[in-house]
């Protein structure tokens, strides 16, 4: 394995990768990792080194990564992310370029320089989208990709998977084409299964990662023994004149090039009623609204839009729905 750090300014950054490949390759069995606190409070969880060799292992199997490959780490690497893609590189000795974590990770790096490897949240995707090719095969993660960004790598010719998995997974279980061929389903990683419990939440068995039957709160629909489509998280579900809405589901069919989550607020009547609340000071014309919401039926569109300049985000980028919905309430800015 090598590491070519010669990109990086930040003396405390090379410090860093240099603590992080002495914690790695020390003779300590275990590895604490700190969850990104997107679902809850962050906490620290103890992992094993032979579980997530075994992690690495799976995703450069299912992407046919060769040994000695040149790989790029552009995520924090105090995260599981960042952390799996140094491990996926010790792995495959292959030869890793680490940058500190920026939106454009590219302006970093020499015109001439490609990867055959790399791992990125969606603002980095959106940012990148004219050098994609250059990732080689690019992971996904952090969060969910607008149809928008999706229709953007795509054109852009990108060769590129979105990621489902936690922490307590070592990153990710699965893995769902996006570019150049577009899949509707995850596909589960070699040596995982999955199956759904009575709320039809996803529940995970991997042996060789130490997982058994870990009931997540994500909703799921089975595409036979290996596929399955994600519906959303089992507490974002919105009860609404007793429909169910599911807000990941539906902003699916959103085309906003602003961030915006849907959310549910108490509503006297139907139980609950929908929400989109978008990022922005400025709110929609009425022309850009009925484009953004063309898709969605007459039941699923939100009852209220709602605007707030900053949402609330999680130290490497996802969004913290339930504070954003919590402060978009509380400052009732502009009404859409």
């Amino acid at each position: 394995m090598k590491i070519n750090t010669k990109n990086i300014r930040s003396q405390a950054y090379i410090q860093d990768i240099m603590r992080l490949e002495e914690r790695w390759f020390s003779n300590d069995p275990n590895f604490f990792v700190q969850t990104s606190g997107s679902t809850g409070q962050p906490k620290t969880i103890s992992l094993q080194k032979e579980h997530m060799r075994n992690s690495a292992r799976a995703t450069l199997k299912f992407l046919n990564i060769e040994e000695g490959s040149q790989a790029l780490l552009c995520l924090p690497i105090d995260k599981i992310g960042g952390i799996m893609m140094f491990v996926r590189a010790a792995e495959a000795n292959l030869d890793l370029t680490i940058l500190e974590p920026s939106s454009k990770p590219f302006d970093f790096l020499e015109e001439n320089v490609n990867f055959a490897l790399s791992a990125m949240v969606p603002l980095q995707i959106s940012q990148s989208l004219a050098q994609l090719q250059r990732a080689g095969k690019l992971i996904a993660g952090g969060g969910p990709l607008s149809p928008r960004l999706i229709r953007q790598i795509i054109e852009n010719k990108a060769q590129l998977w979105h990621s489902y998995g936690m922490t307590e997974t070592i990153s990710h279980i699965a893995l769902r084409q996006i570019s150049p061929v577009l899949a509707d389903a995850f596909k589960v990683l070699p040596g995982v299964t999955i199956s759904l419990n009575a709320q039809s939440c996803l529940t995970i068995s991997a042996p060789a990662i130490g997982v058994e039957k870990l009931e997540t709160k994500d909703l799921a629909q089975l595409i036979g023994e290996d596929e399955f489509l994600w519906k959303g998280r089992l507490d974002n579900v919105v009860l609404s004149g007793g429909l169910k809405l599911y807000p990941e589901e539906l902003e699916q069919k959103i085309d906003l090039s602003e961030n915006f989550i849907l959310a549910g607020r108490d509503n006297p009547i139907l139980g609950q009623e929908l929400l989109l609340i978008i990022e922005s000071e400025q709110p929609l014309d009425e022309q850009l609204r009925m484009a953004a919401l063309a898709r969605l039926d007459r039941l699923e569109k939100p009852k209220e839009i709602l605007y707030l300049k900053s949402f609330i985000y999680t130290s490497n980028g996802k969004i913290k729905r339930s504070e954003t919905l919590s402060q978009a309430l509380a400052l009732r800015p502009n009404k859409g």
